[in-house]
């Protein structure tokens, strides 16, 4: 009975400590380049490929840039309903490329501007609109398939693991919202990169090993074993970005992640 009673205690602690630390910090979507630049996300079914675009760059050598002009229906948020007209675009130039959009494939869309007339009018041509789009291809949707393997995989966890699958899951549930809602937006709010991480992997390392295992001798030892290599590997990690030189760049395209970081996170 205090064995049940400790382990409840556990993940309520567990749940309080993530809830503060949380909100000690603004929400992920506040930071988002998307959301500053006040632009907005619909996810949506793409209904007819209306026309495609192909222009060649000027002695490119055969390069191209392809526009593919698309109707789609909105699943979501103020334009619910709706069908509007969004621009994919695929250019040689950029060696990733997503697959080309077909029809009922399931996408987002981002809009640029608030001129949604202009994607609306059945008198635009297509033309106008590859100048001047509205809503532009951002992604494709992969929730449901997401949602699929998740639920498979508790399925069986729960199947195969019985008490422990769920406390496994408990714990792996605390550690997905520990990332997301305290590690990233503590990133974007300019804190230490490093007392950050070592503060959650600290965190994520008692809490797992507490709920799935209980309190005992080799709980400790294992909650003493990884916080100490956590340790060790933050320490390499200072001395070598010293010694090798390690400004934070990958190469040029990594300039333009300071849009996104506060000044002064070159470390990540």
């Amino acid at each position: 009975m205090k064995k049940k009673v400790f382990h409840f205690l556990s993940i309520i602690l567990s749940s309080l400590i993530l809830l503060f630390a949380a909100k000690s910090y603004p929400p992920l979507k506040n930071t988002l380049a998307a959301e500053k630049n006040g632009w907005k996300s619909y996810r949506g079914k793409v209904q007819n490929i209306l026309d495609t675009s192909v222009e060649y760059y000027e002695n490119g050598n055969g390069l191209k840039k392809t526009s593919i002009l698309f109707s789609v229906k909105i699943f979501d948020g103020e334009l619910k309903g709706k069908t509007i007209k969004a621009v994919q675009v695929q250019d040689d130039f950029i060696a990733l490329k997503s697959d080309i959009v077909k029809k009922n494939d399931k996408v987002i869309i981002l809009q640029l501007n608030e001129d949604i007339g202009f994607s609306l009018s059945e008198k635009k041509s297509y033309q106008e609109i590859y100048e001047n789009p509205v809503f532009v291809f951002e992604e494709f949707y992969r929730f449901s398939s997401i949602i699929f393997l998740l639920v498979l995989f508790v399925a069986l966890l729960l199947i195969f693991g019985g008490i422990k699958g769920l406390n496994t899951l408990i714990a792996l549930l605390l550690t997905c919202a520990s990332i997301f809602c305290w590690f990233v937006p503590s990133i974007f709010s300019g804190e230490n990169i490093y007392k950050t991480a070592i503060f959650i992997c600290l965190y994520i390392i008692v809490t797992t090993v507490i709920i799935v295992n209980g309190v005992n001798k080799k709980s400790i030892a294992s909650i003493t074993g990884c916080f100490g290599g956590v340790l060790v590997a933050a320490v390499l990690a200072i001395i070598m970005k010293n010694v090798m030189f390690i400004n934070g760049y990958f190469n040029n395209e990594s300039l333009y992640l300071e849009a996104l970081l506060p000044a002064g996170q070159k470390n990540l």
